[in-house]
């Protein structure tokens, strides 16, 4: 018996005749296929909430936070019911500041820890006192958008917070 070495060229199949007497012999020599990774879903460790006065920001903090944050937005007008935008963003409706603290209250049952920004006094008030009132884990945030020079110093502001706050959970 003897050796054959075959030799193919990256991402070229080869071809190969062997003679065995009254027997032919074909084999086919090509790269190996990739191995499909399989990927786990991320479990979400921490909900992002934003009202109405930090709306538009979603895609961006989609962009630039970890995968293991996911963003609720808080709608307002012309959003009936929630609705999934993207992979980790959904927009919630909420026509009063009732609607977003029953909204805090739900996704605090679903997260480790939810952090609420928002640039309402008066809602930052009350959703701190929801929190104490029934032990629910929300951190808010009073961020008014006019304390800051701009879009993305709001931004870098919340990814920071985020960061801060996933950090203290490890």
């Amino acid at each position: 018996m003897s050796e054959v070495e075959v030799k193919a060229e990256l991402g070229m199949a080869r071809r190969v005749r062997i003679d065995c007497g009254g027997f032919e012999v074909f084999i086919e020599v090509r790269p190996k296929e990739p191995q499909a990774v399989e990927e786990r879903p991320v479990e979400a460790r921490l909900a992002l909430v934003l009202d109405q006065t930090h709306r538009g920001y979603s895609s961006t903090l989609e962009r630039h936070t970890p995968q293991g944050v996911e963003i609720h937005e808080v709608g307002g007008v012309g959003v009936a019911e929630p609705v999934k935008v993207s992979s980790r963003t959904y927009r919630h409706p909420a026509s009063d500041d009732y609607d977003v603290l029953r909204l805090l209250e739900s996704l605090s049952q679903k997260f480790p820890l939810t952090l609420f920004i928002t640039g309402d006094k008066t809602l930052s008030e009350e959703a701190r006192m929801l929190k104490v009132a029934k032990g629910l884990n929300v951190e808010v945030r009073y961020m008014p958008p006019s304390d800051y020079l701009g879009k993305e110093a709001i931004l870098q502001a919340i990814i920071d917070q985020v960061n801060k706050l996933l950090s203290s959970m490890r």
